[in-house]
């Protein structure tokens, strides 16, 4: 529901009042099946995933293979959750406007927002999944591949947010040719049941497990037979307990916050001919993300400043490929001490992150006179990103440009009366090709981790800032050509549309180099090391020209 009111000669000017309120309410139902929860992993063809990639004849100390279950039921009905939501906002705004010149925009939004979990339950799995949980059961407390039924959570995630603005438009001159715009705005971003799904019990959770063939029949036997282990933290298998699966999310979560300031300027600088300079500058903060946390102690610890005992420093150098140099790192692996066997992640806000832009446009407009119209603009910016995983590598060679950060764009657009009735039309576009950085992951020596009493696990982490490399450039072209027919008893249109009209190609390669770097020791560049699988490959062509034909009949 919303309302406007006009009141003139109020205040030293006139005034368009607004207020509005708003109700939204969300509901999702999630709903997963398998018939077959077991997935097998091979390594070029051996169904012994680790004997393959390790190149042994006999168990690795991972095992011989590796097995993933998922462990919903079979039909669409045996495993569901349900999430809500509601949100109720208002707000209040007015266009003030003194003297015809300077135009003031205030404005204050306020909304409150709540969302829980409703019911969930699942059948669970049978079979070779269902025996493996048995396993588990005094290691977790229940069968993570059984049946389970959980009630209602209610309010996970609630909070009230704040959002001002406030705008100007001045008319410098007073001749209506040039005006001064600024304006600087707070908002929330909007809260998908997804980002507190994490107090719903796992419904459908997939799970991967080492495997030791000990009877060397090649399949994957009942346990007691075959043995299986857990490959990462017991603290995945989630309790279905309510109090338990609270705890998964922040008490304190909110929406990530966006700040915004623009200025600009724009002067007409001809008879239907205008330039405007533009500057944005926008941060989001309090982003979302997932914290791992230690739920005996109440601790975060995916920086090295929360936790720094339960994290070891590596340093390696991680050898040099063809035109990419070596590159010396400082990588940080768990302690065997820290609580890396139960721990959870927390859905929380990380204060650390935020994505940052700064633009500078410059853009001009011919308006649709004597036959033609014309505009563009050149944009130049910069989008720097920090975003968190979960540990002190995240931190490593960070931050680094937005994967979508495009430092220069360039646009040209315009539509032209031709002879005979035909009007065309085409749009340009030019930018600069998207950023990326090497990474790579690392796997300790075995006698260094034994040494060092570390968790064997790889860990990944940029090797250089992301942004230190492009991609190719990208420019496309657009057509459109139309022309009307007068009947007698209507209007007849047809439209040509030529999308891509040179029939640009652009070839998609793989660019990292190294995947996974074996060390043998701790600061050096002697070691193994493996290619990433896309390297070199192409993974993608684009290069379609596509040609749309309309009709349209009007009467």
């Amino acid at each position: 529901a919303r309302g406007t009111h006009f009141q003139d000669n109020f205040l030293g000017g006139d005034h368009e009042m607004g207020a509005g309120i708003e109700f939204q309410y969300g509901f999702d139902r999630y709903a997963y099946a398998r018939q077959q929860p077991m997935e097998w992993f091979y390594w070029d063809g051996n169904p012994y995933y680790w004997r393959g990639r390790y190149g042994t004849t006999g168990p690795t100390q991972f095992g011989d293979g590796l097995l993933s279950f998922t462990n919903c039921g079979a039909t669409s009905d045996d495993s569901l959750k349900d999430l809500y939501e509601y949100r109720i906002g208002g707000y209040l705004q007015d266009n003030w406007t003194i003297k015809n010149r300077l135009t003031l925009n205030l404005g204050l939004r306020i909304d409150y927002y709540n969302g829980w979990g409703g019911k969930a339950r699942t059948t669970g799995t049978t079979g070779l999944a269902y025996e493996i949980g048995e396993t588990l059961v005094d290691q977790v407390g229940f069968n993570p591949f059984g049946p389970f039924e959980v009630p209602e959570i209610k309010d996970v995630l609630s909070f009230t947010s704040i959002s001002p603005r406030i705008g100007l438009s001045y008319d410098i001159f007073g001749n209506g040719k040039t005006a001064l715009k600024l304006s600087y705005a707070r908002y929330s971003e909007q809260v998908p049941v997804m980002w507190f799904s994490e107090v719903s019990p796992a419904v459908m959770g997939q799970y991967q497990f080492n495997w030791w063939d000990d009877n060397g029949n090649g399949q994957p036997d009942s346990p007691g037979i075959d043995h299986y282990q857990y490959r990462w933290s017991l603290g995945d298998f989630k309790r279905p307990d309510p109090d338990y699966l609270r705890k998964m999310v922040d008490p304190d979560l909110h929406a990530p916050v966006h700040n915004e300031f623009i200025a600009g300027i724009e002067h007409q600088l001809f008879k239907d001919f205008a330039v405007k300079l533009t500057y944005v500058h926008k941060k989001k903060t309090d982003v979302f993300g997932w914290g791992k946390y230690d739920l005996a102690t109440e601790q975060y610890w995916y920086t090295l400043e929360q936790a720094p005992e339960w994290y070891v420093p590596f340093t390696t150098t991680v050898p040099a490929y063809g035109v990419f140099p070596e590159q010396t790192v400082t990588v940080y692996f768990m302690s065997a001490d820290s609580p890396y066997e139960t721990m959870v992640y927390i859905k929380t806000n990380f204060p650390e992150a935020y994505t940052k832009y700064d633009g500078l446009e410059l853009s001009f407009d011919k308006r649709f006179t004597n036959g033609w119209s014309l505009g563009g603009s050149a944009t130049f910016s910069k989008t720097t990103t920090f975003t968190l995983g979960d540990s002190p590598n995240d931190f490593v060679n960070t931050p680094g440009r937005d994967g979508y950060d495009v430092p220069f764009i360039f646009k040209l657009y315009g539509t032209f009366d031709l002879p005979y009735g035909f009007v065309a039309s085409f749009f340009l576009n030019y930018r600069v090709g998207y950023p990326w950085g090497r990474s790579v992951s690392i796997v300790p020596p075995d006698d260094w981790a034994e040494a060092n009493n570390i968790v064997p696990w790889s860990v990944w982490v940029m090797l250089e800032p992301n942004g230190k490399r492009r991609e190719q450039d990208y420019t496309n072209f657009d057509f459109h050509l139309e022309k009307e027919f007068k009947l007698p008893f209507g209007t007849l249109a047809a439209f040509v549309d030529i999308y891509n009209l040179f029939g640009n190609r652009y070839v998609n390669y793989g660019l990292n180099p190294i995947s996974e770097w074996f060390p043998v020791a701790e600061g050096t560049n002697q070691g193994t090391y493996t290619m990433d699988y896309n390297y070199n490959r192409v993974t993608s062509i684009d290069a379609t020209r596509t040609f749309k034909f309309s009709i349209r009949y009007k009467f």
